[in-house]
């Protein structure tokens, strides 16, 4: 008797066999964005990427574009980085952004999609930040309309991450918890937002749209940026979400300040400060626990044992994650000298 034939082993090998998600084009991600901000107690905290990972990623671009030798190597091991899962992910979220291009043309809206995005951010060193990416989709404010608005579409599955985009009512309609976007997805369409509706002009209006792939859920949160004056009698742009001040205290130009944090760790070859843990402290956990920021259980278990397996899960994520922890998730440090670089050490780490 033959062996059964697998249909999804045929497509899963398939699927693997993609070509590398990666650039040698040296520049920051919106995708990457991040941000210091401040909460409603005064006490400050970042939202959005981590800019170690983004150290390591600009960095790795540098290899690519200084040392090509090891393109072949470093793209072997790259594109081993995403399971099958992974990339069925990705399938599913270009899939709904697909549908929604090819409605907004049905509906007489459209504009573009994949808009492309370049915006060079001054630097105080002699190389320029750029920062590279895409909107989504760009679809006209009416069908019979000039005015342009940018959608940047996220697709979302998860309990949690549900919960939060479209909130939660009780069995009477009072919200339990009101919808708010993910802090990373906001900070990208407040990069986009900054820049074609503010600085350039092109966009009348900027959106941020979820769209459930469980269940078709949908919901969306205009972003603006209104200009607010400084101690310093200097301006900044404060963050809006449907006409209302984000819960945290945010400018747009917090993320510029990140990317040039990341700039100068890049230049003076040094690590930025990890943004996020892969496990966290005791002392944070208790810090969790006393603003009930943990679930009815987590908050027993670690009151119970004073310990909680607990951390961000950007870190749990993270394509750095073994050059940033050790296998007890223990924190790894670094440093670098003239006879040590940064390039070295990564290929050395097989990074490459």
């Amino acid at each position: 008797m033959s062996q059964k034939t697998s249909f999804w082993d045929i497509l899963d090998t398939s699927i693997l066999k993609q070509d590398p998600r990666h650039s040698k084009n040296v520049s920051m991600y919106p995708s990457e964005a991040s941000a210091v901000v401040t909460d409603a107690d005064g006490d400050q905290l970042v939202i959005g990427g981590c800019k170690r990972k983004s150290w390591f990623r600009n960095k790795s671009q540098r290899v690519l574009r200084d040392k090509p030798y090891q393109t072949e190597l470093f793209e072997e091991i790259k594109a081993s980085e995403f399971t099958a899962n992974d990339l069925w992910k990705f399938k599913l979220s270009s899939g709904v952004e697909r549908d929604l291009h090819h409605e907004a043309k049905r509906a007489g809206v459209y504009y573009d999609e994949s808009h492309k995005f370049e915006w060079i951010i001054p630097s105080e060193h002699d190389e320029e930040i750029l920062v590279r990416g895409e909107v989504d989709l760009v679809i006209y404010q009416e069908p019979d309309s000039t005015d342009k608005v940018g959608i940047e579409v996220k697709s979302i599955t998860g309990y949690y991450g549900q919960r939060l985009v479209f909130g939660k009512k009780s069995t009477k309609g009072h919200w339990i918890q009101k919808p708010e976007p993910k802090a990373d997805n906001l900070l990208q369409a407040v990069l986009y937002t900054l820049v074609f509706c503010t600085l350039l002009r092109q966009f009348t209006a900027f959106k941020l749209v979820y769209i459930s792939r469980e269940n078709g859920e949908r919901n969306e949160f205009d972003i603006t940026l209104v200009p607010e004056i400084q101690d310093d009698e200097s301006f900044k742009h404060r963050v809006y979400i449907d006409g209302k001040k984000y819960k945290y205290t945010l400018y747009a130009e917090d993320i510029m300040d990140s990317y040039k944090l990341v700039q100068d760790h890049v230049i003076a070859d040094t690590l930025p400060p990890r943004d996020y843990a892969l496990q966290y402290s005791t002392e944070h956990l208790q810090m969790l626990a006393d603003k009930d920021l943990l679930t009815k259980k987590q908050k027993e278990k670690f009151e119970a044992s004073g310990s909680l397996e607990k951390g961000d899960w950007q870190c749990s994520y993270c394509q750095f994650r073994d050059l940033c922890y050790d296998e007890e998730k223990n924190p790894i440090e670094y440093s670098f000298d003239e006879e040590t670089s940064t390039e070295e050490f990564l290929v050395t780490k097989d990074l490459f």
